[in-house]
């Protein structure tokens, strides 16, 4: 990248001195067009050295005249031969000199602009997706692969030529990132950040929740805000944050449905179903309820792969010796008692 912007400050250096060649006339104007950032450089330097230029007018001479003008005076005096003389010109209007004055224009302001040009750029490649009723699938770029919850949304933004990803969340995503030595992650949710070391992870970040939420699926992260350095978390751990008291923690046993709207793999074991139905309506835009709240307090042990609301609402009916009702907004389930069969 060096070497690239060292070429293309030489190539710039000559067209303004007037002795760039045709291929090197072309091959600097295909890099102006190659990036926005590219031209705005270019007429940057461009404006600085014709300032420079202004500031130093050249005096055209007319090398005729100032020659008629001697010979007319050699006619009239006897012929004297002339001591010789070496003629200095102003070191300003010397053909090297502008084209060493170019370069240091260039040289100097190389920093300068880039860093100028890139302020004004600093977040490219910029995207914004937002979930509404259905989960969402999205790539971020070739090494990050994002799946939205409902009711999510997700920003990204590439600093620093891409060596730096942020990934600003709301709501809840599960991110799967390919590790790249050049490059580094980080996940703001609310006030705290995730950095990822080279793996899959699930965040739950939702601005009614009392806490933000971290499960590791694979690899490593570091969980932490801007005045607290966190926690470690690796695979198969989950980090909370606790918003009112600015703490971290770890919990005790691994939630297997952690990250059930993208696998639709729901396993409960001995779960209440008042709960099991909680996490099944956090999935589907259809939601399953009970027409008696006494029977929250069942417990089932089921597996659902893959299964739609009907399929599992027909189950859990079948398997608790319930009756399953068609609802405005998906099924109700009915019953005084809950039995196996």
């Amino acid at each position: 990248m060096e070497l690239e912007s060292t070429h293309i400050d030489n190539l710039i250096a000559k067209y303004l001195a007037g002795e760039v060649s045709k291929e090197e006339h072309d091959e600097l104007m295909r890099w102006m067009e190659n990036a926005p950032e590219n031209k705005k450089y270019f007429e940057g330097i461009t404006f600085v050295h014709d300032k420079a230029v202004a500031s130093h007018p050249y005096i055209k001479v007319d090398s005729n005249k100032a020659w008629e003008k001697v010979r007319d005076q050699m006619k009239a005096k006897p012929a004297v031969a002339p001591e010789p003389k070496t003629v200095s010109l102003p070191i300003y209007k010397t053909g090297w000199f502008r084209i060493a004055a170019s370069f240091i224009l260039v040289a100097g302001l190389s920093f300068f602009l880039y860093y100028n040009i890139n302020n004004s750029t600093r977040k490219f490649n910029q995207i914004t997706v937002s979930s509404t009723d259905d989960v969402m699938e999205q790539t971020i770029d070739p090494n990050t692969q994002v799946v939205l919850n409902r009711n999510s949304r997700i920003s990204y933004a590439s600093k620093q030529s891409g060596k730096k990803k942020e990934l600003t969340l709301t709501g809840e995503a599960f991110i799967e990132v390919t590790h790249s030595p050049d490059t580094q992650l980080i996940v703001k949710a609310e006030e705290t950040f995730i950095r990822d070391i080279g793996t899959s992870f699930n965040v739950k970040a939702y601005p009614e929740s009392n806490t933000v939420e971290v499960y590791v699926e694979s690899g490593e992260v570091i969980f932490y805000t801007s005045s607290n350095p966190g926690i470690s978390i690796k695979q198969g751990e989950t980090g909370i944050f606790n918003k009112a008291e600015k703490t971290f923690s770890k919990k005790a046993e691994e939630d297997i449905n952690v990250i059930v709207y993208k696998t639709k793999l729901f396993v409960f074991r001995n779960t209440k179903l008042g709960d099991a139905l909680r996490e099944i309506n956090a999935v589907y835009q259809e939601t399953i309820t009970l027409e008696n709240p006494v029977l929250a307090n069942c417990t089932i042990t089921v597996t659902f792969d893959k299964e739609n609301t009907t399929a599992i609402a027909e189950i859990i009916a079948e398997t608790l010796g319930l009756q399953v009702a068609k609802s405005a907004n998906g099924y109700i389930l009915k019953g005084d008692r809950c039995f196996s069969r």
